[in-house]
């Protein structure tokens, strides 16, 4: 009996889900022409229905940008921005404050953050987390690897290209080639 009662809870918390999606993508997006988002993509933008934050930031696609499939874009704690023809590949996750700007193209399995949870410890374990944001601004003309991770703060400069894999902390020059894990400068364009 226990195990129909856990399959229905996933049955109910699914078909939640499924409702909470509709909306988001009814209401929350605000996109420019020729966008386009897989409805494979998993898009927390909107305050939540039942659980979560009440309130939401902006998730906007400028024209000709897209999300593909198994992609997470989360605009509970800051705006998540997308310019013109940029792309989001499958299995990416996107959590903002995070700005990525025209013609950027994001590989798969890609994790790029503004958001930082601090955690304080107790003689009971973990408290609640806080949230330290640190805004994530991608440039023009950009190239990001396979795997790669852009943490919080980090700014990015037009033209750069991040190898597949790299760990990126540090802000990155205008069309530099970064690569490793940490993320480190492995040729510098013209500054």
């Amino acid at each position: 009996m226990k195990k129909i009662i856990l399959l229905a809870r996933d049955i109910l918390k699914d078909f939640l889900r499924f409702i909470d999606q509709i909306v988001a993508r009814s209401y929350y997006i605000e996109r420019g022409e020729k966008t386009g988002v897989s409805l494979f993509a998993r898009l927390d933008i909107g305050p939540r229905i039942l659980v979560g934050p009440r309130t939401s930031h902006k998730f906007r696609m400028a024209k000709g940008s897209s999300v593909e499939a198994r992609c997470v874009i989360n605009s509970w704690i800051g705006d998540v921005e997308l310019g013109e023809n940029s792309n989001v590949g499958i299995g990416s996750i996107i959590i903002g404050p995070v700005i990525i700007g025209s013609d950027t193209t994001i590989s798969q399995n890609v994790f790029i953050t503004g958001e930082n949870r601090v955690h304080s410890k107790s003689s009971k374990g973990l408290e609640k987390a806080q949230f330290d944001l640190k805004p994530v601004d991608i440039g023009d003309g950009v190239w990001i690897g396979e795997g790669v991770s852009i943490l919080p703060g980090v700014k990015v400069g037009d033209g750069v290209v991040i190898g597949a894999g790299s760990v990126v902390t540090k802000d990155c020059p205008k069309n530099s080639v970064i690569v490793g894990n940490p993320a480190r400068i492995l040729s510098r364009g013209d500054a």
